[in-house]
């Protein structure tokens, strides 16, 4: 089921779950129903649209970011990773994660997170540009989205 779009080609390919994603930074095993649409995509990061029973959150990912400047919650996701306050941005809404590294990923909503919403953020991981995630069906390669 692996998929291909190339974001710097304007082709906006929908991958389907379930599937395993691996974005620039972020792993989601996509459940049954759950679609991502590549946006763009640039040297050290990506943005995209994920899409489930949870709503639509856009994604905006990077692989080699600095440490975030806001303090951390105390709390960690689901799947591990350091997860910081929801906060909003203009008229959006905005919830990040970060793998204590290189990896972070920003989650946005017209609207405040709903229990959803925050358990789906809650399965993401992340890695550092340069790592290779394994049994990727979808994945972000330089300058768009394709399958290894």
């Amino acid at each position: 089921m692996a998929g291909c779009a190339h974001s710097s080609e304007g082709n906006k390919s929908i991958f389907t779950g379930p599937a395993k994603f691996c974005g620039y930074a972020t792993v989601i095993a996509l459940r049954e129903g759950e679609t991502i649409t590549p946006q763009e995509g640039g040297i050290h990061s990506g943005r995209y649209v994920w899409d489930g029973e949870f709503g639509r959150l856009e994604v905006q990912e990077i692989g080699w970011a600095a440490a975030p400047v806001e303090a951390p919650m105390q709390e960690r996701t689901a799947a591990g990773m350091i997860q910081f306050a929801e906060r909003k941005d203009g008229f959006r809404f905005v919830q990040m994660i970060w793998n204590g590294e290189h990896g972070v990923a920003s989650f946005i909503s017209p609207r405040r997170f709903s229990r959803q919403q925050i358990d789906a953020v809650g399965r993401v991981t992340l890695f550092n540009e340069g790592q290779r995630p394994q049994d990727c069906e979808y994945n972000f390669l330089f300058g768009g989205f394709d399958a290894f």
